[in-house]
């Protein structure tokens, strides 16, 4: 099973993740919880080719979700 950011997620995940690299001190922090949580997104029994696509990342400091 593969875990993949669309274009627009993944600069939505680097945007956070350097936004927790320079305003806290648990620098890695973003980059742990989005490795743990692409590893929780992987069902067992799961097919080697499935995939599950990414479509946002957002946080809850946003005043609304992500457009869909």
């Amino acid at each position: 099973m593969n875990v993949r950011l669309t274009s627009e997620a993944e600069v939505q995940a680097e945007t956070c993740d350097a936004w927790w690299r320079e305003n806290r001190d648990v620098r890695d922090f973003f980059a742990c919880e989005l490795r743990d949580t692409k590893a929780r997104l992987v069902c067992e029994g799961s097919a080697e080719d499935d995939e599950i696509i990414v479509h946002a990342v957002w946080g809850a400091s946003k005043e609304h979700g992500p457009r869909l």
